[in-house]
C-alpha cells in the first residue's frame, strides 16, 4: 500500500508535456526555458523582444518593430531676440561637400541651394525628415528669423547620417546671429 501511494504521488498529469535536454556532453546550462520572452534593445535604441530558443540554449534574435527613417531636428534657443519663423535648410555633404563652417560664413543668402528645407513658424521646434534617401550624409542649417525675414539666430549640425530603421534626433542650439 505504501508503495501504491508512493507511486501516485511521483506522477505527473498526462497533459503536462516533457522536454528533455541533453546537457551532459557539453556540460552547457540552459540560460532560458522554451517559450520565455525577454526585452532587448533594437537598433536606434528602441525596445523589442526576444524568444527562447527551442533548446533553451540561447536567445533567438531581437525582434523589432520597424522604425521612421529619417531626421528629427530639435531646436532650441535662449537668445533675446523675438524670433518669427524658422527655416531649416539640408545639403548632402557627399554632393556640396560644405561643413558647418562655411555654411554658417555663407548666411544669409551665399549659400548653394539646399537639397530639402523648410520655413516654418518659430513656435515648432521639432522637424521631421522621413522622405531622405538611406545613407545619406547631410549638415543641417537652422535659421531664426524676425519679422522682416531678417537673419537673427542661427546654428548648424554636420554629419548627420541617414540610418534605415532609425530616426536619428539632431539637436541644435540657435544663438543670437550678429
Amino acid at each position: 500500500m505504501l508503495l501504491l501511494l508512493a507511486a501516485l504521488a511521483c506522477t505527473r498529469p498526462a497533459s503536462e508535456p516533457i522536454y528533455t535536454v541533453d546537457t551532459a556532453d557539453t556540460g552547457a546550462e540552459l540560460v532560458c526555458e522554451e517559450g520565455d520572452v525577454q526585452e532587448c534593445t533594437c537598433l536606434g535604441g528602441v525596445s523589442g523582444t526576444q524568444e527562447c530558443a527551442g533548446d533553451g540554449m540561447s536567445w533567438e534574435d531581437c525582434e523589432c518593430e520597424p522604425q521612421e527613417t529619417g531626421l528629427e531636428v530639435v531646436l532650441s534657443y535662449s537668445g533675446t531676440r523675438t524670433l518669427e519663423t524658422v527655416r531649416l535648410r539640408l545639403w548632402d555633404t557627399k554632393i556640396h561637400d560644405l561643413g558647418c563652417d562655411s555654411l554658417l560664413a555663407g548666411l544669409p543668402d551665399g549659400n548653394p541651394t539646399a537639397d530639402w528645407g523648410t520655413t516654418a513658424p518659430a513656435a515648432y521646434t521639432v522637424f521631421q525628415f522621413t522622405e531622405l534617401p538611406v545613407g545619406i550624409t547631410t549638415a543641417i542649417v537652422a535659421e531664426g528669423l524676425g519679422s522682416a525675414g531678417e537673419l537673427l539666430a542661427a546654428g548648424c549640425a554636420e554629419e548627420a547620417t541617414v540610418f534605415q530603421d532609425v530616426l536619428l534626433v539632431v539637436p541644435i542650439e540657435l544663438v543670437d546671429w550678429p
